[in-house]
């Protein structure tokens, strides 16, 4: 899964957002996490981006329906409208106290 982010919060609209943290998981157990960069000129080449790093899920704040239609077609899954400190955003996920 991954979560887009901005100084070290849930970044506020996903559009935008450049900075994403990729967590590996078995289960509810955190078995890896890195701290990445996508850059795009433009929405699709920012949905090929996030496709080319076979996510199943991707966390984020606002997103525009253009952007959002456009990932959902490449088969991953959106959890949209989230805010808060990503650190405890992942803990409560992680916890299912969403």
């Amino acid at each position: 899964m991954a979560i887009s982010y901005s100084n070290g919060r849930v970044a506020p609209v996903l559009d935008v957002s450049e900075r994403f943290v990729l967590i590996k998981l078995n289960g509810n157990d955190e078995l890896e996490r890195k701290e990445i960069q996508v850059l795009a000129k433009n929405l699709q080449e920012k949905v090929e981006k996030l496709a080319e790093l076979k996510l199943n899920l991707l966390i984020c704040g606002a997103v525009s329906a253009e952007l959002q239609d456009a990932i959902v077609k490449k088969g991953i899954m959106l959890m949209c409208f989230c805010c808060g400190d990503l650190e405890s955003f992942i803990h409560a996920f992680l916890e299912g106290s969403l």
